[in-house]
């Protein structure tokens, strides 16, 4: 009776290969093979197009096939996994389906490195740039560092933008991953913006210029007082909204950012506490009251915003 068993010294048996469920076009004529053994049955033409290292690769001589009489696909033997292969074809491979998962931002940094750095795919910059734009709302930070490491200035403006929503000159703000790959002199440059621009806002709130029209509001209906002038206060000179705009500084001053959101919920809210309690207009009146809440809430809503922008702007370098 015979033992089946496998000997004690016996090689190991290499892991079953397979073959990707997306790229496996009949057409083929290169094989692709991933380090966790994945088969991907691409096109030359197609690769070589956008990467002039796999242009150059297959120009080299290619292993014969041990059968003469059989024609076989060359095969290339790839160090990346099949996942990041499959994320890095997706981005670009033509007549494949779009993916059904989402790239998570650490995995697209990894494509990235593969698309511009080692295989050199410069023609997929923009789309390389879009992809990780849609990480700008949600991690600033990260794509910051990541623009600043390819040199996409365009790009690393805008997340620097995005940045001033975040506390980055707090002891508490945890950094990303990929903060490792940004200079010295590209996080100096970035602590310098914020700085600057919430120095820019606070500067902003201290100004006087701010007119209100109030056409149509001659006299207070309830307590008499009135309105006079040409039509138009001097909104800034009231002393309430300048203690106002000098605590909305206050309050915004490791997120300056944050300060142009005047139509989100939290940004009304505070306006309105603030209004209520510390900063509001010294009259009992009912009615004044809620003429002048509607005037601080119109001026901030039409003139603090873009004003705020445009100093931001005239910052970034």
């Amino acid at each position: 009776m015979s033992d089946s068993s496998e000997a004690p010294n016996a090689p190991q048996a290499a892991p079953p290969r397979t073959t990707s469920e997306i790229f496996n076009d009949p057409s083929a004529d290169v094989i692709l093979i991933s380090s966790d053994q994945v088969e991907f049955h691409l096109h030359r033409v197609v690769l070589g197009l956008v990467s002039p290292i796999f242009r150059t690769m297959f120009t080299l001589p290619q292993p014969q096939a041990p059968d003469a009489h059989v024609k076989a696909l060359p095969k290339v033997r790839m160090s990346e996994s099949s996942a990041v292969l499959e994320h890095m074809l997706a981005l670009w491979y033509p007549g494949v389906p779009p993916p059904t998962t989402t790239m998570t931002l650490a995995e697209l940094e990894v494509v990235l490195e593969l698309v511009i750095l080692k295989y050199d795919m410069q023609s997929l910059i923009t789309i390389a740039q879009g992809q990780l734009r849609n990480f700008l709302a949600s991690d600033a930070l990260a794509v910051f560092a990541v623009a600043m490491r390819h040199s996409w200035q365009d790009l690393a403006k805008e997340a620097a933008k995005e940045c001033l929503k975040l506390p980055l000159r707090t002891s508490t703000y945890a950094l990303p991953a990929s903060w490792k790959h940004l200079s010295p002199h590209s996080l100096h440059r970035l602590l310098q913006y914020h700085i600057g621009c919430h120095e820019a806002l606070t500067a902003l709130a201290k100004t006087s210029a701010w007119d209100y029209d109030y056409v149509g509001w001659p006299q207070c209906p309830n307590c008499s007082v009135k309105w006079t002038g040409s039509g138009t206060t001097t909104l800034g000179t009231k002393s309430f909204f300048k203690s106002l705009l000098s605590k909305l500084a206050q309050e915004y001053q490791y997120t300056p950012g944050r300060a142009v959101e005047v139509g989100s919920l939290s940004f009304q809210e505070l306006v309105l506490r603030l209004f209520n309690t510390e900063c509001g207009p010294p009259t009992t009146c009912y009615q004044c009251r809620y003429r002048y809440y509607q005037a601080t809430i119109s001026t901030l809503q039409h003139q603090w915003p873009q004003r705020l922008i445009d100093e931001f702007e005239t910052l970034m370098v």
